[in-house]
């Protein structure tokens, strides 16, 4: 997925487990969720589906949980926090949640196509910003 998604210039992937992503965010208005791959063709397109698991106020954002069968290989995890919109104008561009890097990261890898000198990069950017995780460069 390196060469598909970073080209040869750059990119990282950051490493954890599902549960440490889960539990790395206690808010309750935040859902976590694997994405669900379909054949839309013959399965047919994403409808609100009535998940009991899922929290009443996240029902209809369920066809955002969905991708095509093509996109199978990136078994993607998706973190949704709903908020209004009118009430912040802010959205368009995110919104802002806090995490504790030291316990959700388990590994930073660089891709290894990216070009020369992009790993010292890489590294001099943890140390300034996130020094906590330099032993996973």
């Amino acid at each position: 997925m390196w060469r598909l998604y970073c080209g040869a210039k750059g990119g990282i992937a950051i490493r954890t487990t599902y549960e440490k992503l889960r539990i790395s965010f206690p808010d309750e208005a935040i859902h976590i969720e694997l994405v669900t791959y379909k054949a839309y063709e013959t399965e047919g397109y994403p409808i609100v589906r009535l998940d009991p698991e899922w929290p009443p106020e996240y029902v209809d954002l369920s066809p955002f949980m969905h991708k095509r069968m093509a996109f199978e290989h990136e078994r993607e995890v998706r973190v949704i926090k709903k908020v209004d919109a009118t009430a912040n104008d802010n959205c368009a561009a995110g919104i802002r949640l806090e995490w504790d890097l030291e316990k959700i990261v388990d590994a930073i890898y660089v891709n290894p196509y990216a070009g020369d000198g992009y790993l010292e990069v890489v590294e001099a950017v943890v140390a300034k910003f996130a020094p906590q995780l330099e032993r996973l460069t």
